[in-house]
């Protein structure tokens, strides 16, 4: 077998991918991992040919077994102490990271105590603190959106004489790896995905070994009880980055800082939100992902430092090695540098004994080693961008130098980099759903200006330790550098259209791509061998056929059976509305848009960040519909991110009467984005194709003197496919309520949208009856102060044997139907 530790690695990969799959006891993947171990035993006695499958065969089950044997491991203790107030004692066990508004730190739990209640345990948990005043600050429907992910304050030291002691930008004691704390707190889950595609922190949290947190309002809840060493390898590496990272924060400005930091040890929570979105948008995010290129970089450092002392070759090995394990530890050990310092360690052993290397079974080993500590790393986008762009330089760069091979010889700097996006490019459309087009360039300019931060920034650190005046000169004119990386960025980032928004791609179409690639490449490197040219010569147009039809039949697959559904999504956008809906003909509407009911510092936008990212997630190019129920701020906020981003054919209001300021800004946008705008009231109608039809139940007349004339003056539509519908309310009220029933049986419909959110004053018992769902939807924020919905409510559903979907404890709903038969998702499952 050629490279076995590369076929062992992939078989172990797909035994961990297989146990997120399938749910089998610990002792039934251990008998399956014996009974692959004796197989492979038998086999080689009894000189079976297909000992090598049962070689592989045993891998996959082992990694099957770690995985499983992984979940076990980590179920929480802290189950039964959920949503209760206790006390928590344990050791900062990561690098804390701090934000303008918070401070997250993740502790090895040591004990609880809750009055009687006791426990010793050892345990991570996250403890979150927040700066005074922003605690109460609300998202959208009860979600606690406390602020941007920028860093704008400086660390400085503690007044009193502990010079070792610094602060967060608001002032509180910031605590550091080691410190024994002891908070005071209630434990809760983390938050979990609520719409299709969204990120899951819980599940992020929980691949970390983290399944609590616990949030702080108060910093005097948080006090230190205790100091303890922890790893001394840890302990040394971060406390010399604190060093630099205080150097860095008094010698230059916070932008200037933050980018510094980031592109030395990844703390990308220093950017600012414009940073990131400025080098996503150009394709060069991953030079703030310590990575490959960094520890490039600090081998070249490390070297040139051992030839100018004229170290032996053992002692460079040495010193290099100690550099790698520093770096790794100051930027907290992630996937991505440990991979890059394990093979790195590798090469510098062959350099030792003057081995060989092989690419590939390094790349391999160095997988291994990642997920034996930790086989859900696998999960992780880091884990996951780092190898692929990895394999992708080495395996492609044949194929891609010889089809630029008509370029001069300068072409090697255009190729690497290419490689590197072209095997990204499904991974970076599945997690950013964005391309870049100016990557190329955007690499080759950026990556060498990063590469001279990166080892003046080396040179800091070393000299921050050593000789602290010459690295506080020199800091300075690092900064400057940066400063002209960030202008150039800047420059780059201002032309249009540099950043192409794409959908997610489906598994299938991922698989379709590296398949592609895969053939792409292996026919390349085969082509001077003369079986290949023989064989491909007789057999070229059926090969290429065959192939063809494989990768078009694995991209169909997504769309197979798609053709005559109707979806209807209601999307969680907290204490709010907002329902996307794409009809049999490919039609694409978007009723409400929700939004923010009360304002506050944090720079949470529902448009804006989970809106208009789901509809590109979805692959709207274009909204043929956008309607806006009624002009209250949680129905039409998120809809001015959604046009400013996302152009539309048509935008339906209510009657001017139910305008107010709000409502006109809203449609002078519309105007300028050309958007058609329909004044909609009862009889109206919009043909949405393949018999698709959308009616307008209300309003038919002007209300005045009611409990809310806004409310009951919504846009009333009914969503029609063949036998099923769907009833869209708005905040319509009683008085709104009792105008419809003249429609009659016109009301009767599959699936109701509650009134209201579940309000009391949508609760009309022959309005209901007259609509006789099937299902009703009540899209609510998680913990609102409006006491949505009312019990009332839910007890006239569940007498009615009517289940009711609610956003707060199911996440997005979406609804499917062939116009027949209808069946729902919700995002999160009881």
């Amino acid at each position: 077998m050629q490279r076995p530790l590369v076929m062992a690695v992939v078989a172990f990969i797909f035994g961990i991918i297989l146990a997120q799959r399938v749910n089998l006891s610990l002792g039934l993947v251990a008998l399956l991992a014996v009974m692959f171990l004796l197989a492979v035993v038998a086999g080689y006695r009894r000189g079976w040919r297909f000992t090598t499958w049962l070689i592989l065969g045993c891998f996959l089950a082992v990694g099957l077994f770690w995985a499983t044997m992984a979940v076990e491991r980590n179920r929480s203790a802290l189950g039964d102490w959920l949503q209760t107030h206790l006390v928590l004692t344990g050791v900062v066990a990561e690098e804390p990271q701090v934000y303008a508004n918070r401070v997250a730190y993740t502790l090895r739990a040591q004990e609880v105590r809750q009055e009687s209640r006791y426990r010793e345990l050892n345990e991570k948990v996250q403890v979150v603190v927040y700066a005074p005043r922003t605690f109460s600050q609300k998202g959208a429907g009860g979600r606690q959106e406390r602020g941007s992910e920028d860093l704008s304050g400086e660390r400085r030291p503690l007044p009193g004489g502990d010079g070792d002691r610094e602060l967060t930008p608001w002032g509180a004691p910031l605590y550091r790896y080691g410190d024994v704390l002891q908070v005071q707190g209630q434990l809760e889950l983390p938050s979990t995905r609520r719409n299709p595609g969204e990120f899951d922190y819980r599940s992020y949290l929980a691949r970390r070994g983290i399944f609590t947190r616990m949030q702080v309002d108060n910093p005097g809840s948080l006090q230190r009880v205790g100091r303890r060493l922890g790893n001394p390898v840890v302990a040394v590496s971060l406390a010399a980055k604190s060093r630099v990272v205080a150097l860095v924060d008094r010698a230059l400005p916070a932008e200037q800082a933050g980018v510094l930091l980031a592109l030395l040890f990844g703390d990308k929570e220093r950017l600012e939100k414009g940073e990131v979105e400025r080098f996503r948008a150009l394709g060069v995010m991953h030079v703030f992902a310590v990575s490959g290129l960094h520890v490039g970089f600090l081998l070249f450092f490390m070297m040139e430092v051992a030839g100018l002392a004229r170290l032996s070759k053992r002692a460079t090995g040495a010193l290099v090695l100690a550099g790698l394990v520093f770096y790794a530890g100051a930027t907290g050990f992630t996937a991505s540098v440990v991979r890059a310092a394990l093979m790195a360690a590798l090469g510098i052993g062959a350099y030792l004994w003057d081995r060989d290397r092989d690419f590939y079974t390094a790349l391999a080993l160095a997988a291994m080693v990642l997920l034996l500590v930790n086989p859900f790393a696998l999960f992780d986008t880091g884990f996951q961008l780092s190898f692929v762009a990895t394999w992708g330089l080495v395996y492609l760069y044949p194929l891609l130098g010889g089809l630029l091979a008509f370029l001069p010889a300068w072409r090697r700097y255009l190729v690497v980099p290419l490689a590197a996006q072209v095997a990204l490019l499904p991974l970076t459309a599945y997690y950013f759903n964005q391309i870049s087009l100016a990557a190329l360039a955007a690499n080759l300019s950026i990556v060498p200006v990063v590469g001279v931060v990166v080892v003046l920034g080396l040179v800091v650190v070393m000299l921050v330790i050593f000789l602290p005046p010459v690295a506080a000169i020199l800091v300075q004119g690092v900064g400057a550098i940066v400063q002209v990386l960030l202008a150039g960025t800047q420059f780059m980032a201002d032309f249009p259209g540099i950043a192409l928004p794409v959908r997610t791609p489906h598994p299938w179409e991922t698989l379709s791509y590296y398949t592609f690639l895969v053939i792409a490449r292996e026919v390349w490197q085969r082509r001077s061998d003369p079986w290949w040219q023989t064989f491909f010569q007789r057999r070229r147009y059926l090969l290429a056929g065959v192939a063809a039809a494989w990768i078009m039949a694995l991209s169909l697959v997504p769309y197979m059976g798609q053709r005559d559904i109707l979806q209807v999504t209601f999307l969680d956008v907290g204490q709010g509305s907002a329902v996307y809906i794409r009809t049999p003909g490919g039609r694409d509407l978007l009723v409400d848009g929700g939004g923010r009911p009360v304002t506050g510092g944090s720079g949470f936008d529902v448009g804006e960040d989970i809106v208009v990212p789901y509809l590109i997630r979805r692959g709207v190019k274009k909204l043929d519909v956008v309607l806006s129920s009624h002009p209250d701020t949680d129905h039409l906020q998120g809809l001015f991110a959604v046009l400013r981003q996302i152009p539309a054919t048509m935008v339906v209001t209510p009657p001017p009467e139910y305008f107010n300021g709000g409502y006109q800004e809203f449609l002078d946008l519309a105007s300028l984005r050309r958007a058609r705008h329909v004044v909609a009231r009862r009889g109206n109608t919009i043909t949405l194709g393949r018999e698709a039809v959308l009616e307008v139940l209300a309003p038919a007349v002007d209300f005045s003197g009611t409990r809310s004339d806004d409310n009951n003056g919504s846009l009333v539509v009914k969503l029609t496919y063949r036998g099923t519908s769907f009833l869209l309310t708005g905040d319509v009220e009683l008085e709104g309520m009792e105008d419809m029933l003249e429609l009659g049986h016109g009301l009767q419909s599959t699936v109701l949208a509650v009134p209201h959110h579940g309000s009391r004053y949508g609760l009309h018992g022959e309005f209901l009856a007259a609509v006789a769902p099937s299902a009703a939807v009540i899209q609510v924020g998680e913990g609102n102060s409006f006491g949505h919905p009312a019990p009332d409510i839910i007890r006239y559903w569940e007498e009615r044997g009517v289940p009711v979907y609610r956003t707060d404890s199911h996440g997005a709903i979406t609804f499917w139907s062939d116009g027949q038969k209808w069946w729902a998702e919700t995002v999160i499952r009881e």
